[in-house]
């Protein structure tokens, strides 16, 4: 094998290790940290996006923002977050449409 097909490789499993544990971090965590994650770090966070993201992080015991609930919110903060980019970017967003999906599989 030559040094740039290894390299290449690399590259590929360093990706998937890196995706996979951060995506791994965000499964134990609340709605409410993900949303403290997000407002520490997406610097400079998008205006749109940052309302939502600030929901999240009040987000009480019963699910509700005020009169939103969670996934109400969710939905908004990830139609707003499509310039938040990098691989933190990919799981947090991965994860709480995962967590989209499972609610409207369960009801």
């Amino acid at each position: 094998m030559d040094n740039q097909r290894v390299a290449k490789q690399l590259v590929k499993i360093a990706k998937f290790l890196i995706s996979e544990d951060v995506s791994a971090d965000f499964r134990g965590m609340s709605i409410n940290e993900i949303g403290m994650y997000i407002i520490r770090n997406w610097k400079p966070i998008n205006f749109a996006a940052k309302p939502y993201a600030e929901a999240m992080q009040d987000i009480d015991s019963k699910g509700m923002y005020i009169l939103d609930s969670w996934d109400s919110i969710v939905a908004y903060f990830l139609s707003n977050s499509s310039s938040w980019r990098g691989p933190d970017a990919k799981s947090v967003k991965a994860e709480l449409k995962r967590r989209l999906k499972s609610k409207k599989m369960n009801g």
